[in-house]
């Protein structure tokens, strides 16, 4: 009696485990064993590590995409994909970070741009000497200058 009563509560356990897999890591992509674990949270916050070891190992973009407010792998994913984009942008026009202006603040890459433009201007013309210079048609800030 006793036993069986052992054997339906472990079994139970395990489906329970089995139900987190299913629900958190579907694909079983991360090697995150559920019977390591005795509470779905304690799993789930096992496979967010897995999570940001595998898209953002340097978690360089953790700031803005934080895998502790996600409850499925692909809305992290896709997120540290949007941010890395941001970051390919400054990649492109501001290669030295010479200016204080985080892509990742901005939603639209061509919002990032005017900010960047205006911090050029800023920077390289204080005092609005070069008005007639149109930044519109400068993508390079050493045209600029």
């Amino acid at each position: 009696m006793v036993s069986r009563r052992i054997i339906g509560f472990a079994i139970g356990k395990m489906l329970r485990q089995d139900g987190w897999a299913e629900k958190y890591n579907p694909k079983n992509q991360f090697d995150v064993n559920q019977y390591d674990y005795s509470t779905c949270k304690e799993y789930l916050a096992a496979l967010k590590e897995k999570w940001q070891e595998y898209e953002d190992p340097e978690c360089e973009l953790e700031e803005y995409v934080d895998v502790n407010k996600y409850s499925n792998y692909d809305d992290y994913a896709y997120d540290v994909d949007v941010y890395r984009t941001r970051l390919e942008w400054r990649d492109e026009m501001d290669f030295d970070c010479e200016f204080d202006v985080n892509p990742c603040d901005f939603e639209y890459e061509e919002y990032y741009v005017k900010a960047l433009k205006r911090a050029w201007k800023k920077e390289l013309d204080p005092y609005d000497e070069f008005e007639h210079i149109d930044l519109e048609y400068i993508d390079d800030v050493n045209e600029y200058k």
